[in-house]
Protein backbone atom coordinates (compact mmCIF):
# COMPACT_ATOMS: atom_id res chain seq x y z
CA UNK A 1 0.00 0.00 0.00
CA UNK A 2 0.69 3.45 -0.92
CA UNK A 3 -0.38 6.80 0.06
CA UNK A 4 -4.08 7.11 1.88
CA UNK A 5 -6.39 8.25 -0.99
CA UNK A 6 -9.87 8.53 1.10
CA UNK A 7 -11.31 7.53 4.32
CA UNK A 8 -14.64 6.79 5.43
CA UNK A 9 -16.60 5.48 8.77
CA UNK A 10 -15.39 1.91 8.56
CA UNK A 11 -11.85 2.25 7.04
CA UNK A 12 -9.85 3.60 4.59
CA UNK A 13 -8.79 3.62 0.27
CA UNK A 14 -5.54 3.40 -0.14
CA UNK A 15 -3.11 3.80 -3.37
CA UNK A 16 -1.33 0.75 -4.58
CA UNK A 17 0.09 -1.19 -7.63
CA UNK A 18 -0.79 -4.58 -8.15
CA UNK A 19 2.23 -6.36 -7.63
CA UNK A 20 0.49 -9.86 -8.73
CA UNK A 21 -0.22 -8.08 -12.28
CA UNK A 22 1.38 -5.71 -14.67
CA UNK A 23 2.10 -3.32 -11.80
CA UNK A 24 -1.28 -0.97 -12.61
CA UNK A 25 -2.17 1.50 -10.37
CA UNK A 26 -5.17 0.43 -7.96
CA UNK A 27 -7.04 1.54 -5.08
CA UNK A 28 -7.33 -0.82 -1.90
CA UNK A 29 -10.10 -0.10 0.70
CA UNK A 30 -9.05 -1.25 3.88
CA UNK A 31 -12.02 -1.71 6.68
CA UNK A 32 -11.26 -3.12 10.59
CA UNK A 33 -13.95 -6.09 11.09
CA UNK A 34 -12.81 -7.03 14.30
CA UNK A 35 -15.26 -6.32 16.74
CA UNK A 36 -14.49 -4.00 19.65
CA UNK A 37 -14.18 -5.43 23.67
CA UNK A 38 -16.86 -3.89 25.42
CA UNK A 39 -15.76 -5.16 28.38
CA UNK A 40 -12.74 -2.99 29.55
CA UNK A 41 -11.06 -6.68 31.19
CA UNK A 42 -10.85 -7.97 27.06
CA UNK A 43 -7.88 -5.85 26.60
CA UNK A 44 -5.48 -8.53 26.44
CA UNK A 45 -7.70 -10.98 24.48
CA UNK A 46 -7.37 -10.96 20.76
CA UNK A 47 -10.96 -9.20 19.22
CA UNK A 48 -13.24 -11.51 17.55
CA UNK A 49 -14.56 -10.75 13.89
CA UNK A 50 -17.18 -8.93 13.80
CA UNK A 51 -20.05 -10.81 12.47
CA UNK A 52 -22.33 -7.73 11.16
CA UNK A 53 -18.93 -5.76 9.73
CA UNK A 54 -18.39 -8.98 8.11
CA UNK A 55 -21.34 -9.42 6.44
CA UNK A 56 -21.54 -5.64 5.02
CA UNK A 57 -18.32 -6.32 3.48
CA UNK A 58 -19.40 -9.43 1.97
CA UNK A 59 -22.74 -7.61 0.33
CA UNK A 60 -20.92 -4.80 -0.62
CA UNK A 61 -18.18 -7.29 -2.56
CA UNK A 62 -21.08 -8.70 -4.21
CA UNK A 63 -22.86 -5.64 -4.93
CA UNK A 64 -19.80 -4.13 -6.79
CA UNK A 65 -19.79 -7.84 -8.82
CA UNK A 66 -22.85 -7.46 -9.40
CA UNK A 67 -22.49 -4.24 -11.60
CA UNK A 68 -18.89 -5.10 -12.96
CA UNK A 69 -18.40 -4.43 -16.12
CA UNK A 70 -20.59 -1.12 -16.15
CA UNK A 71 -18.68 1.91 -17.59
CA UNK A 72 -19.56 4.63 -14.20
CA UNK A 73 -18.61 2.36 -12.10
CA UNK A 74 -15.04 0.96 -10.92
CA UNK A 75 -14.59 -2.66 -11.15
CA UNK A 76 -13.47 -4.80 -8.01
CA UNK A 77 -10.42 -6.58 -8.84
CA UNK A 78 -10.09 -8.98 -5.93
CA UNK A 79 -11.32 -8.89 -2.12
CA UNK A 80 -10.00 -10.63 1.07
CA UNK A 81 -9.89 -10.80 5.04
CA UNK A 82 -6.59 -11.00 6.31
CA UNK A 83 -5.76 -10.63 10.69
CA UNK A 84 -9.67 -9.16 10.86
CA UNK A 85 -8.55 -6.17 8.20
CA UNK A 86 -10.65 -6.70 4.91
CA UNK A 87 -9.55 -5.67 1.84
CA UNK A 88 -10.79 -4.70 -1.41
CA UNK A 89 -8.75 -4.47 -4.26
CA UNK A 90 -10.63 -2.38 -7.21
CA UNK A 91 -9.61 -0.30 -9.70
CA UNK A 92 -8.24 3.57 -9.79
CA UNK A 93 -10.16 6.04 -10.75
CA UNK A 94 -8.27 9.48 -11.35
CA UNK A 95 -10.56 11.72 -9.85
CA UNK A 96 -13.74 11.32 -7.34
CA UNK A 97 -17.08 12.40 -7.99
CA UNK A 98 -16.90 15.94 -6.99
CA UNK A 99 -13.57 16.67 -9.11
CA UNK A 100 -15.71 15.22 -12.20
CA UNK A 101 -18.71 17.14 -11.15
CA UNK A 102 -16.44 20.19 -11.42
CA UNK A 103 -15.12 19.61 -14.84
CA UNK A 104 -19.42 19.90 -16.18
CA UNK A 105 -20.82 22.93 -17.71
CA UNK A 106 -22.78 25.13 -15.41
CA UNK A 107 -26.18 24.21 -15.73
CA UNK A 108 -28.38 27.56 -15.87
CA UNK A 109 -32.17 27.58 -16.30
CA UNK A 110 -31.91 27.85 -20.00
CA UNK A 111 -30.25 24.42 -20.35
CA UNK A 112 -32.17 22.83 -18.15
CA UNK A 113 -35.88 23.89 -19.07
CA UNK A 114 -36.13 21.16 -22.02
CA UNK A 115 -35.20 18.32 -19.60
CA UNK A 116 -37.58 19.76 -17.17
CA UNK A 117 -40.38 20.49 -19.81
CA UNK A 118 -39.85 16.82 -21.56
CA UNK A 119 -40.20 15.36 -18.31
CA UNK A 120 -43.16 17.46 -17.19
CA UNK A 121 -45.01 16.38 -20.86
CA UNK A 122 -44.13 12.72 -20.25
CA UNK A 123 -45.80 12.97 -16.81
CA UNK A 124 -48.66 14.19 -17.80
CA UNK A 125 -49.26 11.76 -20.48
CA UNK A 126 -48.93 9.01 -18.43
CA UNK A 127 -51.10 10.34 -16.04
CA UNK A 128 -53.89 10.77 -19.03
CA UNK A 129 -53.25 7.29 -20.51
CA UNK A 130 -53.97 5.82 -16.56
CA UNK A 131 -57.09 8.33 -15.72
CA UNK A 132 -58.70 8.23 -19.42
CA UNK A 133 -62.48 9.91 -18.94
CA UNK A 134 -64.36 6.47 -18.78
CA UNK A 135 -61.56 4.61 -16.45
CA UNK A 136 -61.20 7.58 -13.99
CA UNK A 137 -61.61 7.69 -10.43
CA UNK A 138 -65.05 9.51 -8.91
CA UNK A 139 -64.54 11.87 -6.76
CA UNK A 140 -66.22 11.69 -3.22
CA UNK A 141 -68.67 14.15 -2.25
Amino acid sequence: LQRKIGAGAYGGVFAASKAWDDGSRVAVKVIDVLSVGENPNDLGRPAALDSKKTREVRTEVQCMKAVAGHQNVCSILDSYLCHGLAYIVMERCDRGLCQALDLLPALDEGTLRPFVLGADRRANRRRSMIFSPRTAPQRRT
